[in-house]
């Protein structure tokens, strides 16, 4: 694979994981008030699309980048012209709007969710135990 192409896709698959997490942030957490169920469900696909980045046969770098992209890109950003403190009572007053207390907590514990899903089955999908032979093992076979 050559250089440009996997820039081509990390870049691709970055914007994938962004747009559905921002998406199912505004419609699950903001529109429908509903933040533990976004919360079930960033972790649910963060497990997920890890699963289907493997049975596609991903390399596991291209997907570790576009996941550790897709997070830092959905965190939010400082308005312009705005202080950090302005900035922080901005989003209260957003969440607050949608009818959701403590929303900068539960956003940082969807994201928490998502990152954990993602590592756990990066570990079990990608990962491999070797023996002192050097012969390796995926994991997922060694534990089935």
């Amino acid at each position: 694979m050559g250089t440009w192409e996997l820039i081509f896709k990390i870049a691709g698959y970055t914007l994938a994981l962004t747009l559905i997490l921002r998406w199912s942030f505004f419609f699950l957490f903001l529109v429908a008030s509903r933040p533990a169920a976004w919360i079930a469900c960033m972790t649910a696909f963060g497990a997920l699309h890890m699963l289907g980045a493997f049975w596609l046969e991903f390399n596991p770098r291209l997907v570790a980048t576009a996941t550790i992209l897709a997070i830092m890109f959905a965190l939010p950003s400082k308005p312009k012209g705005a202080t950090r403190q302005e900035a922080a009572e901005l989003r209260e007053s957003m969440y607050q709007g949608a009818g959701v207390s403590h929303g900068r907590l539960k956003r940082a514990i969807g994201y928490v969710a998502f990152s954990g899903g993602s590592v756990v089955i990066y570990v079990l999908a990608f990962g491999e135990v070797c023996n002192t032979a050097g012969a390796c093992t995926p994991i997922y076979r060694s534990l089935l």
